[in-house]
């Protein structure tokens, strides 16, 4: 479970999230995450959230579902590892990752439909221990 909780004011399109005095004010709770969730990460228009678990998955979040109670996301499967560090680059359409187990540095190409709906989101490049990946 990612529990978004805000103290300061927060805008990302049309969410406006705002604290109420010293007091969190719950954004969303996102249920999907079987394990801990070790990393997360807004793109910089704020239209997405990334996520990522021990449980060997990378969730996207569609940060306009956030108010809606079923939270949809698009999971990724990382084959046989999880990852542990999780960045989408400026350009929004591209993710990056650290494998935790084999220490590699894999980036994805995220294609996003009409609407901001991720409808694929492939492996690019795999870039090995031997780049320094730690």
């Amino acid at each position: 479970v990612v529990t978004l909780a805000m103290t300061k004011p927060y805008y990302a399109g049309d969410l406006n999230m705002t604290s109420v005095g010293d007091h969190c004010v719950l954004a969303a709770e996102l249920h999907g995450n079987t394990a801990a969730v070790l990393g997360l990460d807004f793109d910089p228009a704020g239209d997405y959230l990334a996520s990522c678990s021990g449980d060997g998955t990378i969730r996207l979040w569609y940060s306009k579902d956030f108010v809606a109670e079923d939270h949809k996301y698009h999971a990724i499967t990382v084959p046989s590892d999880y990852a542990g560090f999780i960045k989408i680059n400026s350009d929004s359409r591209t993710l990056v990752t650290v494998c935790h187990w084999s220490q590699t540095v894999r980036t994805y190409n995220i294609d996003c439909g009409a609407g901001g709906t991720v409808l694929e989101a492939s492996v690019v490049h795999d870039m090995p221990n031997a780049h320094g990946a730690r």
